[in-house]
């Protein structure tokens, strides 16, 4: 398969050009429901998708190289959990060292194709792995420090792809093994706290061969209700690893998306605290 769209890099037609890229929110949302407070922290498991598709829907959309995703009032204690060192998730077989640091899942769906041709859609669809990381290893803190920390975006899929573009079996045309190092940054969203999840898409996975793009037409991700006890404003506090710390009726998710040119874009979703 992927032969046949390198040959086709090669040989497609001049003048075929994307249209804009159409930016959704799918999923969002955090279970239990319940607004929580700066100082009594509610923890929480969340869950986040994202789409990205072409306003004609026979291309494929356009490549997204930055991610931004931050929900209105979740705010993240990474630094009181088992992590593993980023170097760790990232070798082509996760070390034994991150068992204990993951934290959640889901899957990207993705779809590549020459750069003159964006109607080619070869599949290439990737498990995604959660990984609490750091840049050394540590002991988990006994005291809480909000939005400090990283996750490890581990993708891993192998041959053979899926036929229909529209599939969501698992399979590559490419065998994945790999992670993409993503920080948090604390933001305000609705007036609120927030951690913001930020990752750029490296050019080995946007562009694996020369001439060819790669793009994301989907997204899932969850990540668990993880407890443990720590200290947070003087006091013993059982706090998770995403919390909610405030809601004002509604919580509003909010990705933003960097395409290649350097263009921001935002989607949105707002669903029950």
């Amino acid at each position: 398969m992927l032969a046949i769209v390198v040959a086709a890099a090669m040989l497609a037609p001049a003048g075929a050009a994307h249209g804009a890229n159409v930016y959704e929110v799918t999923a969002a949302g955090a279970r239990p429901s319940g607004k929580g407070s700066l100082a009594r922290p509610l923890p929480v498991a969340i869950r986040f998708g994202y789409a990205v598709t072409d306003e004609n829907p026979v291309n494929r959309a356009s490549v997204v190289r930055q991610y931004r995703i931050a929900s209105e009032g979740l705010v993240t204690f990474p630094g009181i959990f088992p992590s593993c060192t980023f170097s760790q998730a990232a070798r082509a077989r996760v070390s034994r060292a991150c068992r204990e640091a993951r934290v959640g899942g889901g899957r990207v769906f993705n779809v590549a194709g020459p750069s003159a041709d964006p109607t080619a859609k070869a599949v290439c669809n990737l498990g995604l792995t959660l990984y609490n990381v750091t840049r050394r290893a540590r002991r988990p803190a006994r005291s809480a420090r909000r939005s400090r920390g990283a996750l490890a975006i581990r993708l891993d899929g192998d041959p053979p792809a899926p036929a229909d573009p529209g599939s969501r079996r698992p399979g590559c045309s490419l065998s994945i093994h790999t992670a993409i190092y993503a920080p948090f940054r604390t933001v305000r969203l609705g007036g609120l706290p927030a951690s913001e999840l930020r990752f750029r898409v490296p050019d080995n996975l946007a562009h694996p061969v020369t001439g060819l793009d790669n793009s994301v037409r989907e997204a899932v991700s969850s990540v668990r209700r993880k407890l443990r006890r720590a200290r947070l404003g003087g006091k013993s506090r059982r706090l998770g690893f995403y919390n909610s710390v405030g809601c004002k009726r509604r919580r509003t998710t909010r990705v933003r998306f960097v395409d290649e040119q350097g263009r921001l874009f935002t989607a949105r979703k707002s669903t029950r605290c």
